[in-house]
């Protein structure tokens, strides 16, 4: 195990090579098999499409509407793919499994000066198995491309201050670099690309008493260059759309953080179980990483490991007190943590054994915790995962007996002596069990995805057909059948684009009586109403006549009529 470390840690390009194959395999195996999960990859990949769609690239919107939340950046990227990938998942989770790509090896990279070569590599391939990072990459939401680009801003700025006196032609490069990857983190999620790197290296230079070094990060230059990669988009919105500023800077940004405006909520400590089981299977290690980094704050590589400290604690505080919480916001503090981990690994002299070796009790209990569950999976009652879903029973006793012996084997090799061998199991089950897991998501598809009902009847919808909703919106049902969907009973966070739309439009596109609603579907035109399992009860009461074509765990679709022989194309229902 020492040398196979060795040998990959010795070369930068080896290094980086090994944690981007180990990172792109556990991130983009089967990728797109899975149907888009709602609300969230519905929504965003339904966006770009819409881009494409409507030929605007500057508003973004959804369902036709408006949708002002988050900027256009991965929403770009997105519609780029759907050109050269088709209009399919894998092109929509693209941006998250790549940027979650890049942050490994740039932690990786960049840990190499912070806490040495060996210690960065198994930064780079702890951050790589840790299941927060690995799930939210999987995944087609905004949080993992954020987490990157401030990732990338914060090494940027440390190496451009580490390179200030001896190389100003670097300081210069690395300050390009930082400030780009801040302009593009703001064209993600707004403010909190420049919030984050900002409160991070602030409070590095002020806690380390070397706040004059400000000086050499060029801030006036810096702010210069993001305002001319950012501005230009939001000045074209706001002159587009009066009171967008207002409206994402204020509601989309201040109330976010300051205020559940959102439902978002969680108590002060909600980032402590997120952080825990996001950084399995190492969490257990973290008390002994921490303190250890702590400890080590005044010795030689003291300044190094003090700015992780700052800068995870920094991230996991600045979340902790907003107002508006989800798992994946604190990403951006898992490279430094993932570093310090790292740290643990590696022996402090010739004679001293590596801290994470010294009591490996850690590992035990982490084995046995894997074990437990490998054994829970095994031994749970098959009508409880009956009722989640039949098609995963087989799946999860794989999985638990997968699990049950990699724990066995981990065990025995902490048992001889070897916690290296231990070490490398735990790893070992987030790569060995990653198809199964990736296969039992596929299973549940049906019960969280419009995907299984599209894939077998969005052949029926004619152009001239109308896509309706009954009271909700499933944000992947324009994306799998290709058109604008009427929705009856709901507005959401669809809210700010349906009040910014015509009188006229508001009334064809948002129903709120029931009158209307037989108005649409005993008109000219097909219906196909989408309506989710809850609600159809009500629905069938309501419409005896629709007719049922299908259904799945947790959708059921209905139509108007049977497929006319003939039909014109109104502009709107």
């Amino acid at each position: 195990m020492k040398r196979a470390l060795a040998w990959l840690s010795a070369s930068g390009t080896r290094a980086a090579l090994s944690l981007f194959l180990l990172s792109g395999f556990l991130e983009f195996f089967r990728l797109g098999a899975r149907g888009l999960f709602e609300p969230d990859e519905g929504r965003y990949a339904e966006i770009p499409r819409e881009m494409i769609a409507l030929g605007d690239w500057i508003t973004p919107h959804l369902n036709h509407v408006p949708y002002f939340e988050k900027p256009p950046l991965v929403y770009w990227m997105t519609a780029g793919l759907y050109r050269i990938l088709g209009e399919i998942p894998l092109a929509a989770r693209f941006p998250s499994a790549l940027f979650t790509v890049l942050a490994v090896i740039a932690t990786g990279f960049f840990g190499r000066r912070l806490v040495g070569a060996r210690a960065a590599w198994l930064g780079g391939a702890i951050l790589a198995t840790a299941v927060l990072p690995l799930a939210i990459g999987r995944i087609a939401i905004l949080d993992a491309v954020l987490a990157s680009l401030v990732t990338a801003s914060i090494f940027a700025f440390h190496a451009a201050l580490g390179a200030a006196e001896a190389s100003p032609r670097r300081r210069d490069g690395w300050l390009l670099a930082g400030y780009v990857s801040v302009a593009l983190a703001t064209l993600v999620k707004g403010p909190v690309g420049v919030a984050l790197p900002g409160l991070v290296i602030g409070l590095h230079l002020l806690l380390t008493g070397r706040l004059r070094e400000i000086r050499h990060l060029r801030l006036i230059s810096g702010a210069a260059l993001t305002l001319a990669i950012t501005a230009p988009w939001f000045l074209a919105v706001s002159g587009r759309h009066p009171g967008f500023l207002e409206y994402f800077f204020v509601h989309e940004t201040v109330m976010r953080y300051t205020s559940t405006v959102h439902k978002r909520s969680g108590s002060i400590v909600y980032y402590v179980p997120v952080l825990l089981a996001g950084m399995a299977p190492w969490s257990l290690l973290l008390p002994r990483a921490l303190t250890g980094a702590w400890r080590d704050r005044r010795g030689s590589e003291g300044r190094e490991t003090f700015f992780l400290l700052i800068w995870a604690a920094a991230v996991f505080l600045f979340f902790s007190f907003a107002g508006s919480k989800l798992p994946g916001y604190l990403l951006p503090a898992f490279p430094p943590l993932a570093l310090l981990l790292g740290r643990t690994f590696v022996p402090r002299s010739e004679t001293s054994p590596p801290e994470a070796f010294e009591r490996p009790w850690w590992m035990a209990l982490s084995l046995g915790l894997l074990g437990a569950a490998g054994l829970g999976g095994l031994v749970v009652p098959a009508h409880v995962l009956a009722a989640v879903s039949p098609a995963i029973l087989g799946d999860a006793r794989a999985i638990g007996a997968g699990m049950l012996a990699i724990a066995g084997l981990g065990l025995v090799a902490l048992r001889r002596g070897r916690p290296a061998l231990a070490a490398a199991a735990l790893a070992a089950w987030v790569v060995l069990l990653l198809p199964l897991l990736v296969l039992v998501g596929e299973r549940l598809e049906d019960r969280y995805s419009v995907a299984p009902i599209a894939r077998r009847n969005a052949q029926r919808v004619q152009p001239e057909d109308l896509l309706l909703q009954y009271r909700g919106f499933a944000e992947g049902f324009p994306f799998y059948f290709g058109g604008r969907v009427v929705l009856y009973h709901h507005v959401g966070e669809l809210y700010d684009g349906y009040m910014r739309s015509d009188p006229k439009e508001r009334s064809r596109w948002f129903l709120t009586e029931r009158s209307d609603l037989a108005r649409v579907l005993a008109g000219d035109r097909r219906v196909f109403v989408l309506v989710s399992r809850k609600d159809e009860p009500v629905l069938r009461t309501e419409f005896p006549a629709l007719l049922r074509l299908d259904v799945s765990a947790r959708y059921a679709l209905y139509a108007s009529r049977p497929a006319p022989t003939s039909s014109t194309s109104p502009a709107a229902p």
